[in-house]
């Protein structure tokens, strides 16, 4: 077996690694391609946690909305149940009125009044501020219905117990609407 000669033409065998290294143009193109799944790995990642944080932001937005929507609507229920009582308490109460036709225009209006803000509660309300608003409800004459009035000083329940119902939506607006709920809400 003939021994090869010291010199011979052929170069010894390289391994693949340092093949690249020898290649300028195979190296270059590597580290592109390793540069840009780098880069689109990162871009894909940054954009998937922006977009989390955008979601998240939306979503609080969204839940303060509607906080802010349930604050306003329970406020004006309260405002108007209050109206709608006095009102009726005015009409229907143990003195006639000095002017029947303003006592019944004032009533007709805050019944109208009561009744579109019972609306606004079933729609953007709790279950529990519904509840309450038929507790509420329960001492004040019907405000649903024809113009064809038939109350009696009777449908205007006792004061105490409208107060107690009051108190009990207000507290139902305190729990759901306050950032902390207070003993004074």
């Amino acid at each position: 077996m003939p021994s090869p000669s010291i010199g011979s033409d052929k170069k010894p065998r390289l391994s693949s690694s340092s093949r690249l290294t020898e290649n300028p143009f195979i190296t270059g193109l590597a580290i592109a391609l390793i540069s840009a799944g780098s880069a689109f790995g990162g871009s894909w990642l940054s954009s998937e946690t922006s977009l989390k944080v955008a979601n998240a932001q939306m979503e609080h937005a969204s839940l303060q909305k509607a906080k802010e929507q349930r604050d306003s609507t329970y406020r004006a229920y309260l405002d108007a149940a209050n109206e709608y009582r006095n009102a009726a308490v005015y009409m229907f109460g143990p003195t006639a009125p000095a002017d029947p036709k303003a006592a019944f225009s004032r009533f007709m209006t805050a019944r109208h009044d009561y009744q579109t803000q019972v609306n606004e509660v079933s729609v953007y309300g709790s279950r529990e501020a519904w509840i309450a608003h038929k507790a509420v409800a329960a001492t004040l004459p019907h405000s649903l219905g024809s113009s064809d009035l038939s109350f009696k000083a009777t449908d205007v329940g006792d004061a105490k117990d409208f107060t107690s119902a009051y108190q009990e939506f207000l507290s139902v607006r305190c729990s759901e609407v306050t950032a902390v709920a207070s003993g004074d809400c």
